[in-house]
């Protein structure tokens, strides 16, 4: 009886030490989209050190992504203001997208899954996809590792 009560002790010690896990920092994108899923709709709060290989705007947002096509499954987007990326990048606006490609980031903020909708003449057609998204808010999430995308 005490023996069941000992194990029980270690599964549960172990179910919340694997909560805290997600504010570590992850690496692998891989493991931060599949967390991000696994958590929607919430989202993975945490540090995720990613290499940026493209980047865009939609006028909006600039995104930053870690594969060339944003629409690949293995990419994650980071999403922030023209501002924040301006500031970043010590620029303008227009040309912050291009400092961050090639480089090497720690973000910090919420992984969450985006579920994007097709759209046929402003209207969603129905289909989707998802996409992980991290969206920064203040230059103060972004830290630079290098310069070089790994």
């Amino acid at each position: 009886m005490k023996l069941a009560a000992v194990v029980m002790l270690a599964l549960l010690s172990g179910c919340a030490a694997m909560q805290g896990s997600a504010e570590r920092t992850r690496a692998s994108t891989m493991d931060i989209i599949a967390a991000a899923a696994a958590a929607a709709p919430e989202g993975v709060v945490g540090e995720y050190q990613l290499s940026i290989q493209a980047a865009g705007t939609d006028g909006r947002a600039v995104y930053l992504n870690t594969e060339l096509d944003y629409r690949d499954q293995r990419n994650i987007t980071i999403a922030m203001s023209p501002a924040v990326a301006a500031a970043l990048a010590g620029t303008d606006a227009a040309s912050a997208q291009q400092y961050f490609v090639g480089k090497k980031l720690l973000v910090k903020g919420q992984a969450r899954r985006m579920k994007i909708d097709f759209m046929s003449q402003g209207k969603p057609t129905g289909l989707y996809y998802y996409q992980t998204h991290i969206r920064v808010k203040k230059p103060e999430q972004i830290k630079l590792l290098s310069d070089k995308a790994a």
